[in-house]
């Protein structure tokens, strides 16, 4: 361990009740945000290559072997979302006691505003499988942009409880002497240090992250829009 590294051991461990507190709290907040950094890194690399694949296999395959598709790539944002279209489509026809679009061309207006109704009630569940896939991509982020709020704060406030603590030792004392202060002040700017180090990285994580949830969620809208394009064609046999 280094001479610096010891001094500042040696004034954490000097530190009064108030800052190690503080410091606990923010060392909590610093674990906890980049256990999420790092669930989400995995988490956005496996989406991404789940993507990568699927957009690979679906676009050779098409929605006439989406079954197999989803066979091959069962758990992921694509195929997650592509169930959800899938089970309405499917589910749709049930209902109308007809085993495939192929067989009852459209051939009345009433039929018409039946696929209508059909396609409608798809698309709303894929903006619905959207929207869970997106919550999904976004769990635990909130906690880094509470962590970016909060640990300024705490810092701040070790910074105010060490500044009081140096104007009571001076006041102790009577004088003003380096000695006097130099504990409240060591004490201060370590807390403000461990603060800023905790909510940086939190801060950085967050924006990076929510940038990512975007460019998923583009990419489910783009996908969705294909997928509900191939069910209207394949609806109208």
């Amino acid at each position: 361990m280094s001479d610096w590294t010891a001094q500042v051991a040696s004034l954490v461990l000097q530190a009064g009740p108030v800052a190690k507190g503080v410091l606990l709290i923010l060392l909590g907040f610093s674990i906890v945000s980049w256990t999420v950094v790092f669930d989400r890194w995995r988490y956005f690399r496996v989406a991404t290559e789940h993507i990568r694949r699927f957009q690979g296999v679906f676009a050779s395959s098409g929605v006439v072997h989406l079954s197999k598709v989803l066979q091959q790539l069962k758990d992921g944002p694509l195929s997650r979302l592509a169930q959800a279209g899938m089970a309405e489509f499917e589910m749709s026809f049930k209902r109308r006691a007809n085993p495939g679009p192929a067989l009852e061309p459209a051939a009345t207006g009433g039929e018409e505003i039946r696929r209508q109704v059909m396609l409608e009630n798809v698309e709303r569940s894929l903006v619905t499988a959207i929207e869970e896939e997106v919550a999904r991509a976004e769990r635990r982020l909130p906690f880094l942009a509470t962590t970016a709020s909060v640990g300024p704060l705490l810092g701040l406030f070790g910074t105010v409880w060490g500044i009081m603590s140096s104007f009571v030792a001076i006041g102790a004392r009577g004088s003003a002497n380096i000695q006097a202060v130099a504990p409240g002040i060591a004490e201060a700017l370590i807390v403000t240090a461990c603060g800023l180090a905790a909510a940086i990285p939190a801060a950085v994580a967050f924006n990076h992250y929510l940038g990512r949830v975007r460019v998923l969620e583009e990419e489910l809208g783009a996908f969705s829009r294909d997928l509900l394009s191939a069910f209207a064609r394949e609806a109208m046999g």
